[in-house]
């Protein structure tokens, strides 16, 4: 048998109603329920999230002819809403 810490959880109203209500129908301690519902919970935190690589995906960064070479042009259209 496993050493045990007591401990204080503030759980709402609507968590501990079904938690009686589970503690009810299964004939087990509300202790083991809350036991194993942390275990669930902390075992999945500590599984490796499978996540894909993210895509670099190229874009066409030409600016187009009419702005080529004209920083000014560039700047007025960029600020042009601000004026």
């Amino acid at each position: 048998m496993g050493s045990y810490m007591k401990t204080t959880v503030e759980l709402s109203d609507d968590v501990l109603a079904r938690a009686r209500s589970a503690q009810a129908r299964s004939g087990r301690t509300l202790r083991s329920l809350l036991e194993e519902g942390l275990r669930l919970v902390v075992d999945r935190l500590e599984q490796p999230v499978d996540r894909k690589p993210f895509e670099i995906v190229p874009f066409n960064t030409r600016i187009n002819s009419e702005f080529e070479g004209n920083w000014e042009r560039i700047a007025d259209e960029i600020y042009s809403d601000r004026r």
